[in-house]
């Protein structure tokens, strides 16, 4: 499959082909005059010379962004990584899986794509390239990222085995794979750049005696802690294989709530493994489950339309 990087979803494309592109017509358009009439009265308006150079603003734009992204033929989700959801698209789209869709049916099925991979998307926030679609205004935290990774990795496994079938869905499992491999690189070892302070903030707190942690239980001592934290990759291996059990589980709408409350669970568990038992821990558990929750919500969300 090639990407086509113009591509911006089916129900776009369907909605281009019935409208004239503006983009096309800009240089027939400067300086033709129409007639518009409003109130009984009848006015002229020329089209200004303007709409040219805002078309060469646009191309430019879009060149400069496709310039500083960085491609790898060998990753397919490399070309479109802040809108990851428009490769499973276009994949659909040439296999003519949209074709008999209503609009209506065609932007469900692409909705529930984007909500499934825009927590990766939010990865690539700070890299530089394209962003069309992208639903997260935040860089996810680490814990974030893990949690995620797993859980919509397999939310588009059942998204697989409960839309497509055939050759339509062998392909399609090809590409999960694929979007796995690629997300695998950042999200397992990603850290936000709020981490990233927490973790210089951290070792100077530990060098210096001028820097306090303000106590374990305060908001200051929690993330100079976390900040501290050290996970091999055998841990977060193990993590992921946990959540990946778990998420698997889920065969129906009755599974989600559960499923998602243990993998919280699992998650405040393992990053306040480290926190003395009582106030400490319960706090920095506080601290974590604040920071997901807006993708935790995320998740309850896909994973419910999943099953309507």
């Amino acid at each position: 499959m090639k990407v086509d990087m113009s591509y911006q979803g089916a129900l776009a494309a369907r909605y281009r082909k019935e409208a004239p592109n503006w983009r096309e017509h800009a240089e027939t358009l400067s300086g033709r005059e129409i007639e518009v009439s409003h109130n009984g009265e009848t006015v002229k308006l020329t089209f200004s010379g303007e709409l040219v150079e805002f078309k060469g603003v646009v191309e430019d734009l879009y060149a400069s962004s496709l310039n500083k992204q960085n491609f790898d033929p060998a990753d397919i989700f490399s070309f479109k990584p802040k809108d990851q959801w428009l490769v499973f698209s276009q994949y659909l789209a040439d296999n003519h899986y949209f074709d008999g869709m209503s609009d209506d049916e065609t932007n469900r099925v692409e909705t529930l794509l984007k909500r499934i991979t825009d927590g990766l998307d939010g990865l690539s926030l700070t890299e530089p390239g394209i962003n069309i679609y992208s639903g997260v205004e935040e860089q996810l935290n680490s814990y974030e990222a893990q949690v995620e990774f797993a859980s919509s990795s397999a939310a588009l496994a059942l998204f697989s085995k409960s839309y497509l079938s055939g050759e339509l869905q062998a392909g399609f499992d090809q590409l999960i794979g694929q979007y796995v491999d690629h997300n695998a690189k950042t999200a397992l070892t990603h850290q936000s750049l709020e981490e990233i302070f927490y973790t210089a903030r951290a070792k100077l707190s530990s060098a210096s005696p001028f820097i306090g942690n303000g106590g374990s239980s305060s908001e200051l001592g929690i993330t100079n802690k976390l900040g501290g934290l050290q996970h091999s990759a055998q841990d977060v291996d193990g993590l992921i294989a946990d959540y990946t059990g778990i998420f698997a589980n889920i065969s129906g709408a009755d599974d989600i709530s559960l499923a998602l409350e243990s993998a919280r669970n699992r998650m405040i568990q393992f990053m306040t493994r480290t926190f003395p038992q009582g106030t400490p821990s319960e706090r920095a558990a506080d601290f974590v489950n604040r920071k997901a929750e807006d993708t935790f919500r995320r998740m309850a969300e896909y994973w419910g339309q999943l099953f309507v």
